[in-house]
């Protein structure tokens, strides 16, 4: 007996901006890419629509690959778009309206290991005891593929807003908070460096969500390629102290942990011309989903997978990214 893989697609939150007490925060090296897109939106007040546009490319990308699958929505999302998706085959999955932000980035709700048996699952409220706390749900700290266990290194979440220019910070192992017969076998990788402005006040952290930074796939021999954000920095020490590590030493360190965990196929492309563009999707028969508008990556992905399996959307996906800090990967999941 075989059991169906059903795919859903977060929900469509054009009008929602990004709470701006919890600062600015963008890979190190791409600042000007992301303020860029940051600046314009803000100028032009044409987020609303380009986040249409890019959750409709999304979409029509999933359908193009030959897959059903469903949407969760509620009434009060853009009558317009969703209108189109249905009319393209897409069916519906309402949510209370009190669901929690969760649901537009659906990956954050739920991680399957595979050959365990395990699935985490997140907190259903946003409140106390829950408000502020990172589980291994969030799919961006885990990233499971050809048998490997990818994670990060560090949890790094906020206790409180003490004011509009500083964090309360605590960090954690986040090995700890696995089970024990998955973490043991758990490659972890180094939390990548942010740059981060709050208020006034300008500086870096770490980024916990490593889907950010790294992607996994497994190509048709079940091998496990990843691949790496070609302006990525890690920290020695992931705090306030810490020092910053270059790009090309950050690149040599993580290869050479790699190879010693017998992870050799690592690609590392010239430019990201996307934020977060690395953030693909890969489904459970292999095809991938990258963002348009960068031609070396998708080539990349190509010479791995084959010219059949690679799928881009019809326009790049930055605001999603850049605004959000979410890829692809991040409004997508399965079960």
């Amino acid at each position: 007996m075989t059991t169906e893989t059903k795919i859903l697609l977060g929900m469509p939150v054009f009008h929602q901006r990004p709470n701006i007490s919890e600062g600015f925060h963008c890979p190190w090296d791409h600042y000007d890419m992301f303020k860029q897109i940051t600046d314009k939106s803000s100028a032009d007040g044409n987020l609303a629509s380009r986040m249409a546009e890019e959750y409709t490319a999304i979409a029509n990308g999933i359908l193009n690959m030959g897959y059903t699958f469903s949407m969760l929505t509620r009434p009060s999302f853009n009558k317009e778009v969703l209108g189109t998706l249905v009319k393209n085959g897409i069916k519906t999955v309402e949510m209370p309206q009190k669901m929690y932000f969760r649901y537009t980035f659906i990956r954050d709700l739920w991680t399957h290991i595979p050959n365990t048996g395990t699935v985490i699952m997140a907190p259903y409220e946003n409140k106390a005891p829950f408000a502020g706390l990172v589980t291994f749900a969030s799919g961006g700290t885990l990233l499971c593929e050809g048998g490997k266990n990818f994670i990060t290194e560090k949890y790094f979440f906020t206790l409180k807003l003490t004011d509009k220019k500083s964090f309360s910070n605590e960090f954690f192992l986040a090995k700890e908070f696995l089970p024990t017969a998955i973490s043991q076998k758990a490659i972890i990788l180094p939390n990548p460096i942010l740059h981060s402005e709050i208020g006034e006040d300008s500086g870096w952290s770490p980024e916990f969500h490593i889907d950010r930074a790294f992607s996994v796939i497994t190509d048709k021999k079940g091998e496990v390629h990843i691949f790496i954000d070609p302006k990525i920095h890690i920290g020695i020490d992931v705090d306030a102290s810490a020092t910053l590590v270059s790009t090309e030493d950050s690149i040599w360190a993580i290869k050479e942990y790699l190879a010693s965990n017998g992870i050799t196929n690592v690609h590392v492309p010239k430019e990201l011309p996307v934020p977060y563009g690395l953030g693909a999707m890969q489904f459970h028969d292999g095809k991938v989903l990258l963002s348009g508008g960068q031609p070396e990556v998708a080539a990349m992905y190509r010479e791995i997978l084959g010219n059949d399996q690679v799928f881009e959307t019809e326009i790049p996906i930055t605001h999603y990214s850049a605004i959000f800090r979410s890829g692809i990967r991040c409004l997508i999941n399965e079960y």
